[in-house]
């Protein structure tokens, strides 16, 4: 379902299954900051709803309609075939989604959403309260504070992705399924390392996006992604556990044959 080869629309959906881990406190303040602007008036509120916010002149070409992409309430989406709720980073990652797309070319094709399954928030609610009630992590936790180093190792993530797209000529739909599991709390042993690989990928020549130019650019839009892959296929924490696993499925309408491919 790649709009770079047939130039069909592309739905993208993505839900997170499992999360284990705890805010940082950089988060909480960036998100008390947030509502801070908002508030006194230095961001206006149909600012801070914008989906495309981080796409200037995107006006002709809105696919999604809502920051999240996942809508404000909880619902059950049919792509993925459970109930959620929007992912409370969707509203930042949403729009960094949307500008990589309308900087590689796709913005006016691919419409994307982002939320959290209700398994996901009780697997959640069950990794952090021993840790919450033996008082090693905050409810809210201060600039500085994070997660100790037993909830660092322990925690992961689990992603589905779902993009699909139908070719109105021949009524054929396209789906593609990536399964991601992720090793590491999210937002320190985990996020850590991704931003390491992603720096030594820029520090190399042979994996820079051969024509995106110059400009405020996205990991998707400035790296060379075939590279970057590879890169993150390789990455290990210090006990031999990988960083990221992927698990690929593609399949057409009517076909029966669903390969997986662990990348």
């Amino acid at each position: 379902a790649d709009p770079a080869t047939h130039k069909q629309p592309v739905s993208i959906v993505a839900g997170v299954t499992k999360s284990r881990g705890w805010l940082s406190g950089g988060t909480t303040a960036s998100v008390k900051g947030m509502w801070a602007d908002i508030l006194s008036g230095n961001v206006s509120l149909s600012d801070s709803q914008d989906a495309y916010l981080l796409v200037p002149g995107a006006d002709k070409c809105r696919v999604d309609t809502e920051a999240s992409g996942w809508g404000v309430f909880p619902r059950y989406d049919y792509t993925l075939k459970t109930f959620g709720v929007p992912h409370f980073m969707a509203y930042v990652n949403a729009r960094i989604v949307r500008r990589s797309m309308a900087l590689l070319g796709h913005g006016a094709l691919v419409s994307y959403g982002e939320g959290m399954t209700f398994g996901a928030i009780f697997d959640a609610a069950v990794f952090a309260t021993p840790f919450l009630w033996h008082g090693h992590v905050s409810v809210m936790p201060a600039p500085g504070e994070g997660p100790p180093e037993t909830m660092q190792r322990d925690g992961g993530f689990t992603c589905r992705v779902m993009a699909t797209s139908s070719n109105a000529k021949t009524g054929e739909t396209v789906s593609t399924q990536v399964d991601i599991t992720g090793r590491g709390d999210v937002g320190y042993a985990h996020t850590s390392k991704l931003l390491a690989e992603v720096g030594l990928c820029l520090a190399d020549v042979a994996c820079h996006h051969a024509s995106v130019g110059g400009g405020v650019l996205t990991t998707a839009s400035a790296t060379a992604v075939p590279e970057l892959v590879r890169r993150l296929r390789a990455a290990m924490h210090e006990d031999g556990r990988p960083l990221l696993v992927f698990d690929v499925t593609s399949v057409a309408t009517g076909s029966t044959d669903r390969p997986s491919v662990e990348l």
